[in-house]
């Protein structure tokens, strides 16, 4: 699979640090440029604005002019490539041209300009301007007449010429040529103002006022540009250093851990050996010392659970191994060779047990007493496991002890419960079917303390519970007492012993399996042999189980009677 690709720490930090970078740097300079503007460009605009012009006196002298812009005359003049010739030319033509008051010689049309001339001056000193320019148009052409002065030796220029197209077809618009705005004209950048003059004839003539802001936005280039370029500089300056501190300072420490966390593997045994915890000791109050820390705790932790989980699977091994050698003397400490007795045909009898865990609390067991009687035990003691098997052991061994005294089932259970509640100091208990059968008189003499009802199949017919009331459990309380029970077998006959694991056996829906099931189950099987009776029921609990858990002991046991002689 290919892998996808990975982009460094350094790398990630120096971006966002560049983009913070780049971020503040254009605000700087945004901030500077507005700066700039104000100190720079905005006292010209409030010059420009601020400039008082005597409009009605330069009406009449802009009118004086209008009927010569244009003329092949003027143009002739305009023509003369000498600037001095030019301006002779010129002054020779004011002087022989009639003025506002009369003919010439009295006034000619150069006292007139020589008026306009003061009071372009008086313009000038007032708005410190560059350049002021009358214009007029004629025959959709544009001409006119400037005022020029040098910041040097303040003299007068006066020129004539078409201007084409400097201005709208249409005529200035009020928002744009009555208020100060930028204009390129022959490769100079100025800041201008138009002043309108309505003419007597309907027409219009603009009076500009201007400034040359060449040299200022140039200057206001350069001053950009290093903007830029100083951006640029400690961008480049600031990611290097953000580099070389976090390749000190962060990624070699990262490195670091990231190498002596995969050198932190286990043994081939699955288990972590302490000489694979890492050794360098990252010296920093930061994040990274307390993620150095940490990883060597959690190292460490592994470490020691792992220790501690193999001592662990040691011992439950070993305890495996304890439990299930239990198990097995569990099982041969019960009867489990059949047939039991082989020399005896007045009887068949089998029992099984399948414990819920590696031992079990419950326990069968049948014995000669004498030739003539044979003990049925099947009991349940009150817990699991271990205890539980070891309560069983001594339980299962005092019945027999006892019963081999020839005592009764009620003296023996008398007996079996004073030494049970001797030192009892984990109050279990054990719940005891216990009865002797007389193979001569097919006559059972028992006693139920607090175990199941067992079922009973007379010959012929049909299995049901014997109905009788249980005493108390054994162990439970001392100087007990219990009642004795009488049944009566004929050839045919069968008795069957369980624990409650049968009838509290649960499938996966929580049903549990019950009494009724169990009858009906041996009913279906009464005509079978207690063995294969047995084996019935086991498969028919098994199948209502299902792949549900075994909760409790499953113990049965049956018998049948045969007669004192084999038929």
């Amino acid at each position: 699979m290919k892998q996808p690709r990975r982009f460094s720490l350094a790398l990630k930090v120096n971006i966002v640090i560049m983009a913070m970078i780049l971020t503040v740097s254009v605000l700087l300079i945004l901030i500077s440029e507005n700066t700039y503007q104000k100190a720079v460009f905005r006292p010209y605009f409030r010059k420009l604005e601020n400039a008082e012009v005597p409009v009605e006196e330069l009406k009449p002298i802009a009118q004086e002019f209008l009927p010569y812009l244009g003329t092949e005359e003027m143009n002739g003049m305009a023509s003369i490539s000498d600037t001095q010739e030019r301006i002779d030319a010129l002054n020779l033509w004011l002087l022989d041209k009639p003025g506002l008051d009369g003919e010439p010689p009295a006034s000619t049309l150069m006292n007139d300009w020589l008026h306009f001339d003061v009071l372009m001056d008086e313009i000038q000193r007032i708005g410190d301007l560059q350049e002021i320019i009358c214009y007029e148009e004629k025959n959709w052409n544009r001409y006119f007449i400037s005022c020029v002065r040098d910041n040097n030796d303040n003299h007068l220029a006066i020129s004539f010429a078409n201007i084409g197209k400097l201005l709208p077809d249409d005529g200035p618009a009020e928002s744009n040529y009555f208020s100060p705005r930028y204009l390129e004209e022959d490769g100079k950048t100025l800041l201008v103002r138009f002043i309108p003059l309505p003419l007597e004839d309907g027409g219009q003539a603009w009076l500009r006022l201007s400034f040359d802001l060449t040299e200022e936005l140039q200057e206001h280039g350069y001053f950009l540009l290093r903007s830029i370029l100083l951006t640029v500089v400690v961008t480049l300056l600031a990611s290097v250093v953000t580099a070389l501190v976090m390749r000190r300072y962060v990624l070699q420490p990262v490195r670091t851990l990231a190498k002596e966390t995969k050198e932190f593997v286990p043994e081939e045994d699955g288990t972590y050996s302490r000489e694979r915890i890492g050794r360098v000791e990252i010296r920093s109050n930061d994040e990274i010392g307390d993620l150095s820390r940490d990883i060597r705790t959690m190292q460490e932790s592994i470490v020691t659970n792992t220790e501690n989980l193999a001592r662990m699977t040691a011992e439950r091994e070993r305890t495996a191994a304890e439990l299930e050698m239990a198990a097995k003397i569990q099982a041969d400490a019960l009867p489990n060779i059949f047939p039991a007795f082989p020399e005896h045909s007045e009887f068949d009898i089998f029992a099984g047990m399948t414990p819920a865990k590696e031992v079990g609390g419950d326990f069968y067991d049948f014995f000669l007493i004498d030739e003539t009687h044979l003990g049925i035990v099947m009991a349940d003691v009150s817990d699991k496991g271990m205890p539980a098997a070891l309560f069983m052991m001594s339980a299962k061994s005092l019945i027999r002890t006892y019963a081999g005294m020839k005592k009764s089932p009620a003296e023996v259970m008398q007996a079996v419960n004073d030494r049970l509640c001797e030192n009892n100091r984990e109050l279990m208990f054990v719940t005891v079917w216990f009865g002797i059968l007389d193979l001569a008189a097919g006559r059972i003499t028992a006693v139920n303390a607090g175990h199941e009802l067992p079922a009973l199949m007379p010959a012929g017919g049909r299995f049901d519970l014997i109905r009788e009331r249980p005493g108390l459990m054994v162990g439970a309380r001392e100087k007990m007492r219990w009642r004795e029970l009488e049944i009566s077998l004929t050839p045919g006959a069968k008795i069957f012993l369980y624990t409650d694991g049968v009838p509290d056996a649960h499938n996966p829906a929580g049903k549990m399996f019950g009494e009724e099931r169990m009858i009906w189950a041996l009913n279906e099987g009464c005509e079978k042999s207690p063995e294969e009776l047995l084996r019935h029921m086991r498969k028919t609990v098994d199948a209502f189980v299902q792949d549900g858990a075994q909760f409790d002991d499953l113990t049965m046991l049956c018998l049948e009677y045969k007669g004192p002689t084999a038929s």
